[in-house]
């Protein structure tokens, strides 16, 4: 988790708790469409959804949660495995690996100092990666949790199934200080949003805002920052990334004022040129090698 330090004008929202929005974008908007960037289409559980056909990975998740890993972690497992379903467990982990505790007896004499080289799990989840359409339609239509892996795994063998593990972020949506907290992660790891939100430019290295505001005479701003609008309106804005600044004249209930999201199809990948296939690939490599494309780009 990123810390950021900000200091803006009253009317900035990101102390309140009301949830925060960027460009019309609410917390949920902002990581689908991270996930986006890297080819990946968000399928939430009980949630009907048109399932892009230009997806190069679906990922399988809980309804409320917002979910970040490195996915180039298991690039080599979606390559060269067989798998047609990851389930993988995303361990979210205190910031702190390493951490030293002091142990006492009943009458405050010290016993032993513990030692921690490994980082507590703040929370853990299950998300299922597939590049099956038919997989992720079972998905959304379950009622449970449990109703969903069981409809999955009744269709894929044993033998073409996958388990993994990854450290990540693993957040509530609806909580405002956890959506809060992804957008911090979103603007430390995601250099490109223009990628596939449309509406917004990037003024300044690592400065992005809607396209058309400015930044008021007199505001100091230092990227990496994302300025939602009117976020920058005042003069008294100093603003040093990593950092936003919410949106101050319109709301997640205001549809039209959202910014577009690109299609997965048309989102810029990597121009690097693809090799061939070779001759003898296995089943599915051909779409494992186009995902490490896109994670790489």
């Amino acid at each position: 988790m990123i810390n950021t330090t900000i200091q803006a004008s009253p009317v900035d929202g990101r102390s309140s708790d009301r949830r925060p929005s960027i460009w019309g974008l609410d917390a949920p908007g902002l990581h689908d469409a991270y996930w986006r960037s890297r080819g990946v289409q968000c399928v939430r559980r009980g949630n009907r959804t048109r399932l892009d056909r230009s997806a190069e990975l679906f990922m399988l998740i809980e309804p409320e949660e917002l979910i970040v890993f490195n996915l180039a972690e298991l690039t080599e497992s979606l390559v060269w495995r067989k798998a047609i379903v990851t389930r993988l467990r995303v361990v979210h982990e205190h910031e702190d690996s390493y951490g030293e505790r002091v142990v006492t007896d009943g009458n405050g004499n010290v016993e032993r100092i513990e030692r921690r080289y490994r980082g507590e799990t703040r929370r853990a989840t299950r998300v299922v990666l597939t590049n099956k359409r038919r997989i992720a339609r079972l998905w959304m239509a379950a009622t449970t949790q449990r109703q969903a892996w069981e409809r999955v795994r009744a269709v894929v063998p044993w033998s073409r199934l996958d388990h993994a593990r990854c450290r990540g972020i693993v957040l509530q949506e609806g909580d405002a200080a956890d959506e809060r907290a992804l957008i911090d992660d979103l603007v430390s790891l995601w250099q490109t949003p223009a990628q596939v939100i449309e509406g917004i430019e990037e003024v300044d290295e690592g400065v992005w805002m809607a396209t058309g505001d400015t930044i008021a005479e007199g505001a100091v701003v230092a990227g990496p920052v994302w300025i939602g609008r009117s976020g920058a309106s005042s003069n008294e804005v100093c603003a040093i990334g990593p950092t936003w600044l919410p949106d101050q004249e319109v709301t997640v209930d205001s549809p039209t004022e959202s910014a577009r999201l690109r299609h997965i199809g048309e989102v810029e990948l990597s121009e690097e040129p693809k090799p061939e296939r070779r001759a003898d690939a296995r089943p599915g490599y051909a779409f494992a090698k186009r995902t490490f494309d896109v994670i790489v780009s």
